[in-house]
């Protein structure tokens, strides 16, 4: 050691005192000399730990408080069992996605996983969710359930049932159910149609009804299935067309003949009395048939109109007859 460095340093330049431990820093006078640390401070650079042990130990800089230049103190990479010769910073010893660095600047402990955010966010945040989603569940589950009661459901269930079956209240729902409608259009279209059993709207439909009205109408004139007296009907209608038919072809036979026998009249006469009768009886029919409503089986025309028809050919029949006879 110099003579200089030792007067400097309060040493003794004449006594060999080059393996002295002056400061007690486990850095001999003559260490502290080649290292350029101060013999009379345990702690030259006073980053907490010894000069000895900086060098002995950790061998880490005396001189320097962050030796790797990482910006964590040697002294606190030393205590968490961190490398202070080497950048570490970047390096996440506990998997708590915290950087070294960040542990060291939020004061926390890099070995121990202490990530609050991502404790909250990462992990517990799906538990959360999980809970928010039971919360919201229970709560509609609930709101349901008082509305099932304010509109008169006995259990939840039932409500259920209703809004599937598309009923709203428990008026409604219960009755249909009990008279053997399965949803609510079933049991609105029967009302509407005036059925009050399943049975009665679906026999209804079957014999070819749309409501109890016209049901009840045709059963009073002796018909049980609407198919059998629609087709009535029809036989009458195309009866009473033929028969027209005839008329007007007896008409043109009646009118092209120049003249005729006694005979001869008295078999047209006989002929169109025969038609006139069997179309009366047919209008009579018709009107019969169509007593409550002619107008919900279309026969409006036919019986106002065609009937007026019939009386015409009639009726220029017979004058033709007296004219010819």
């Amino acid at each position: 050691m110099p003579d200089g460095w030792e007067v400097e340093n309060n040493l003794n330049q004449v006594f060999p005192d080059g393996l002295e431990d002056k400061d007690t820093d486990l850095l001999l006078n003559f260490e502290e000399y080649q290292q350029g640390t101060d013999p009379n401070n345990p702690d030259t650079d006073t980053d907490g730990l010894l000069d000895g042990e900086e060098v002995h130990v950790h061998e880490t800089n005396p001189l320097s408080i962050d030796t790797d230049g990482d910006q964590m103190p040697d002294k606190w990479e030393v205590e968490n069992n961190l490398n202070p010769t080497i950048d570490d910073s970047y390096l996440d010893a506990d998997n708590d996605k915290l950087t070294n660095l960040r542990e060291y600047l939020l004061g926390k402990d890099p070995h121990l996983w202490d990530n609050s955010l991502l404790l909250y966010c990462g992990y517990l945040l799906p538990v959360w969710i999980v809970y928010l989603v039971a919360f919201v569940f229970t709560g509609i589950k609930l709101t349901r359930m008082i509305k099932s009661k304010r509109r008169g459901f006995f259990k939840f269930t039932d409500f259920k049932s209703a809004e599937s079956l598309g009923f709203v209240f428990s008026e409604d729902y219960y009755l249909a159910i009990q008279l053997g409608f399965t949803t609510n259009e079933q049991w609105q279209s029967a009302i509407k149609a005036g059925f009050f059993t399943e049975d009665q709207w679906i026999e209804a439909q079957q014999k070819g009804f749309s409501d109890s009205r016209s049901m009840k109408d045709v059963e009073t004139i002796g018909f049980s299935d609407y198919h059998d007296f629609r087709n009535t009907i029809q036989d009458e209608i195309n009866e009473f067309r033929m028969l027209l038919g005839s008329l007007v072809d007896l008409l043109v036979e009646i009118e092209e003949k120049l003249d005729f026998t006694k005979d001869e009249m008295i078999v047209y006469e006989r002929t169109i009395e025969k038609l006139s009768e069997r179309l009366d009886n047919i209008k009579e029919n018709l009107k019969h048939l169509t007593q409550f409503s002619s107008k919900d089986y279309n026969l409006d025309k036919l019986i106002i109109t065609e009937l007026k028809r019939k009386n015409i050919l009639i009726e220029k029949s017979r004058k033709i007859l007296e004219t010819k006879g």
